[in-house]
């Protein structure tokens, strides 16, 4: 399954991936999604979070929600949101950390 992972990090284009990964294939590859995450490419950066996050690592979401990428700004604010209520100071905090035209979506 390793191989399927790695594969997973390669693949430039929206071809989705499995909903769970057995707990030894996240194991094994988190130190390669990790690196992916933070040297990859935004492709490979996106699927690695997705990869990360399918698997319950934590994320480096604090950091993440700075990052030079916008893409993956809002990604990491999307994964951040969907567990906050709306009431949160977090929605605020993601409003103004986003362009406006990322902030509406």
């Amino acid at each position: 399954m390793i191989s399927l992972l790695s594969l997973a990090l390669l693949v430039n284009g929206h071809h989705p991936l499995p909903n769970q990964f057995s707990l030894s294939d996240c194991v094994q590859a988190e130190t390669s999604l990790r690196s992916a995450l933070h040297d990859g490419l935004r492709p490979q950066r996106l699927r690695a979070l997705a990869i990360l996050k399918r698997c319950n690592f934590s994320l480096p979401l604090a950091t993440l929600h700075h990052d030079q990428d916008m893409e993956i700004r809002l990604s990491a604010w999307r994964i951040t949101l969907s567990s906050a209520p709306i009431q949160s100071p977090l929605w605020q905090r993601a409003y103004e950390s986003l362009p406006i035209a990322q902030a509406r979506s």
